[in-house]
């Protein structure tokens, strides 16, 4: 009967060990959530900043680069990786828009772990146009920021585009 109690100690022993591994990611390594936030805001001031001096060929520095990258618009997922948008944004609007302004609201940032956070702001934007027309939007952002080695990007974003937006 020795063996029943040596699986019994067993049964114990791994789910003791189960329920330390189930902690959650922000137990195993404390975020600084101050630093995260700060990082994430100096992203977003730099896409701005980019934009409005080279064009939206700045976009191109700041998605993620992996197959995971998406991009949604009022709903509908326009880019279904970083390919697509890399295309639209080189054949399509580089060719259409020769300058952006951008400018971020009421910007909120949830550290989610050291190098993951969930993005959201309301935006303002203006497009000039090869003609020299401006066509203007605001609208909600949402996205999630991820540190990689070469800095901080998009890992994806979405973009609700509105009329009047209220807090």
């Amino acid at each position: 009967m020795k063996i029943p109690g040596l699986l019994i100690v067993l049964f114990f022993a791994s789910c003791s060990n189960s329920s330390n591994n189930n902690t959650s990611l922000s137990a195993n390594k404390p975020v600084d959530t101050e630093s995260v936030q700060k990082a994430v805001r100096k992203m977003a001031a730099d896409i701005a900043n980019d934009l409005s001096v080279t064009g939206p060929t700045a976009w191109l520095n700041y998605f993620e680069q992996t197959p995971g990258f998406f991009m949604a618009n009022n709903g509908q997922r326009v880019f279904a990786n970083n390919d697509s948008a890399t295309h639209f944004v080189k054949e399509v609007l580089a060719a259409n828009i020769m300058k952006i302004k951008l400018t971020w609201n009421n910007m909120y940032i949830d550290s989610l772990s050291p190098s993951m956070a969930m993005l959201s702001a309301k935006y303002s934007e203006s497009l000039i146009d090869k003609d020299n027309k401006t066509t203007y939007s605001d609208g909600y952002f949402t996205g999630i920021a991820e540190k990689t080695s070469n800095g901080w990007k998009l890992r994806n974003l979405h973009w609700s585009t509105f009329s009047d937006i209220k807090d």
